[in-house]
């Protein structure tokens, strides 16, 4: 099952031009807040701290206006629990924590477990 699914529609939106881990990154970072996404980051912004040059340029460039950048209240709602594990999935991988001690541990499916090891692999790669 695509974790995607779970994102409210705007973050929907973001995941389709930066991608779910950034998008998470993204939520993370300023989740539950007003968030001005302005045309371009200059290096050293949050937004490239945050989620990494390429996507910040995707989002800017996507959200850009007329007027230069825009305001957008940046959804959190239940993608917090989920971010954490994650997260917490992807450290004790990081720390050769077997796929199904990590399971246990976060109280999720082996398969989600794998999931997550395959993104990060792809995420190395890509």
């Amino acid at each position: 099952m695509n974790e995607r699914l779970f994102f409210p529609p705007l973050l929907n939106e973001i995941a389709d031009v930066i991608g779910a881990h950034a998008t998470l990154k993204l939520v993370e970072a300023r989740g539950g807040s007003l968030t001005y996404i302005p045309a371009t980051a200059p290096d050293g912004h949050w937004l490239v701290g945050a989620i990494g040059r390429d996507a910040a340029d995707k989002l800017c460039a996507h959200f850009r206006t007329g007027c230069g950048g825009m305001d957008i209240m940046m959804p959190l709602g239940s993608l917090s629990i989920t971010m954490k594990r994650r997260q917490a999935a992807e450290q004790m991988t990081r720390e050769g924590v077997s796929r199904s001690d990590v399971a246990r541990r976060l109280g999720i499916h082996t398969r989600t477990v794998q999931r997550y090891r395959a993104r990060m692999r792809d995420e190395l790669q890509g």
